[in-house]
Protein backbone atom coordinates (compact mmCIF):
# COMPACT_ATOMS: atom_id res chain seq x y z
CA UNK A 1 0.00 0.00 0.00
CA UNK A 2 1.49 3.32 -1.07
CA UNK A 3 1.10 6.19 1.40
CA UNK A 4 1.19 9.82 0.47
CA UNK A 5 1.31 13.02 2.43
CA UNK A 6 -2.15 14.52 2.30
CA UNK A 7 -1.26 17.27 4.79
CA UNK A 8 1.65 18.87 2.90
CA UNK A 9 1.97 17.91 -0.74
CA UNK A 10 5.55 17.48 -1.97
CA UNK A 11 4.97 20.05 -4.73
CA UNK A 12 4.71 22.76 -2.06
CA UNK A 13 8.33 22.10 -1.10
CA UNK A 14 9.59 22.93 -4.58
CA UNK A 15 9.68 26.76 -4.15
CA UNK A 16 11.52 26.40 -0.82
CA UNK A 17 14.08 24.00 -2.27
CA UNK A 18 14.63 26.16 -5.37
CA UNK A 19 15.19 29.21 -3.16
CA UNK A 20 17.65 27.29 -0.98
CA UNK A 21 19.56 26.19 -4.05
CA UNK A 22 19.77 29.80 -5.20
CA UNK A 23 20.68 31.59 -1.96
CA UNK A 24 22.20 29.09 0.45
CA UNK A 25 25.97 29.38 0.74
CA UNK A 26 26.32 25.74 1.76
CA UNK A 27 26.67 22.81 -0.58
CA UNK A 28 23.60 20.70 -1.29
CA UNK A 29 24.28 17.10 -0.32
CA UNK A 30 26.83 18.18 2.27
CA UNK A 31 25.37 21.06 4.29
CA UNK A 32 21.78 20.20 3.48
CA UNK A 33 19.83 17.59 1.56
CA UNK A 34 16.41 17.43 0.01
CA UNK A 35 14.89 14.10 -0.82
CA UNK A 36 11.47 12.55 -0.97
CA UNK A 37 10.91 9.15 0.52
CA UNK A 38 8.36 7.21 -1.51
CA UNK A 39 5.45 5.71 0.40
CA UNK A 40 5.88 7.88 3.49
CA UNK A 41 3.07 10.16 4.56
CA UNK A 42 3.36 13.11 6.94
CA UNK A 43 5.32 11.21 9.56
CA UNK A 44 8.90 10.27 10.38
CA UNK A 45 10.38 7.04 9.13
CA UNK A 46 13.64 5.29 10.11
CA UNK A 47 15.50 6.83 7.13
CA UNK A 48 14.58 10.34 8.31
CA UNK A 49 15.73 9.58 11.86
CA UNK A 50 19.03 8.20 10.55
CA UNK A 51 19.56 11.26 8.34
CA UNK A 52 18.86 13.59 11.26
CA UNK A 53 21.30 11.73 13.50
CA UNK A 54 24.01 11.92 10.81
CA UNK A 55 23.43 15.68 10.35
CA UNK A 56 23.50 16.26 14.10
CA UNK A 57 26.75 14.34 14.45
CA UNK A 58 28.36 16.14 11.50
CA UNK A 59 27.36 19.67 12.49
CA UNK A 60 26.97 19.58 16.25
CA UNK A 61 28.97 16.74 17.81
CA UNK A 62 31.96 16.39 15.46
CA UNK A 63 32.31 20.13 14.90
CA UNK A 64 32.17 20.87 18.65
CA UNK A 65 34.67 18.10 19.36
CA UNK A 66 37.07 19.51 16.75
CA UNK A 67 36.68 23.03 18.15
CA UNK A 68 37.29 21.80 21.71
CA UNK A 69 40.48 20.02 20.65
CA UNK A 70 41.87 23.35 19.37
CA UNK A 71 41.59 24.94 22.82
Amino acid sequence: MKKKDDLVKSKFNDPLVQNLRRVHVGKEGYDWKFYLIPGVGHEWCPQMVESSVEWTYQWMVKKNTEEASKL
